[in-house]
């Protein structure tokens, strides 16, 4: 399943937003977030904030399993400056497809060469991707 620039923008900007400037020390943050509907558990996300880096790891179980990774460096004020997203097979974790996206001033050149405004302060939405 091709990942639409949709995804991606909101996804890096909800990162950048998760991963606000680190204190001096350079302490290191993880959290888990778990999407439940009613009983059953739909998407689960691994987000670990490091000095100059954000990555998450996602499963989506709906309507069918994915798994993503999400690697989002941020620039020395902490903007994103670049995007690795790879989906991996659920079963054996290698890699299916990756994509990169790399921001340049106030746009963001996309996979297929073209660029997008993309202001770091927008914040998007997307499905399950929090």
């Amino acid at each position: 399943m091709e990942v639409t620039v949709r995804h991606i923008i909101t996804t890096v900007s909800l990162l950048a937003v998760m991963a606000p400037r680190l204190d001096a020390q350079g302490v290191d943050d993880r959290f888990a977030l778990v999407s439940r509907l009613g009983v059953d558990t739909i998407a689960i996300e691994m987000v670990e904030r490091a000095p100059g880096t954000v990555t998450a790891q996602v499963l989506i179980r709906s309507p069918e399993t994915r798994l993503f990774n999400h690697t989002l460096v941020l620039d020395a004020d902490g903007k994103p400056a670049r995007l690795v997203t790879t989906e991996l097979d659920p079963n054996t974790g290698g890699a299916r497809d990756s994509q990169e996206w790399i921001w340049v001033g106030d746009s963001v050149r996309l996979p297929n060469g073209r660029s997008a405004a993309a202001p770091p302060e927008a914040i998007p939405f997307i499905d399950l991707v929090h």
